[in-house]
């Protein structure tokens, strides 16, 4: 892999991992993520779903200026179809 130095991606990693190193390293693994995912290579897909949530979440606290809200429940990612079928078929029965 070959990373351009000057690329503005790069240059705001860079800047944000002297200030934020946990957010820094967050970003730096879904850049990863998506290389591996560009180039066909194998690796662990869970992870890295549920790297990009967190990312998101993050991006919106810091969008919306709000203190975190706590989930009710862990939630690692989105439910397949067969979980979310399965999800509305138990409620559906109540």
């Amino acid at each position: 892999m070959e990373l351009n130095a000057a690329h503005p991606i790069i240059v705001n990693l860079n800047q944000l991992r002297k200030t934020d190193k946990a957010r820094a390293k967050l970003v730096a693994e879904s850049l990863l993520d998506n290389v591996m995912i560009e180039s066909n290579m194998p690796f662990d897909m869970q992870a890295g779903i549920d790297r990009r949530y967190k990312m998101i979440n993050q991006f919106l606290e810091l969008s919306t200026e709000q203190a975190p809200i706590q989930a009710t429940r862990k939630v690692t990612a989105e439910p397949t179809l067969k979980q979310a079928e399965k999800l509305r078929n138990e409620s559906s029965d109540k």
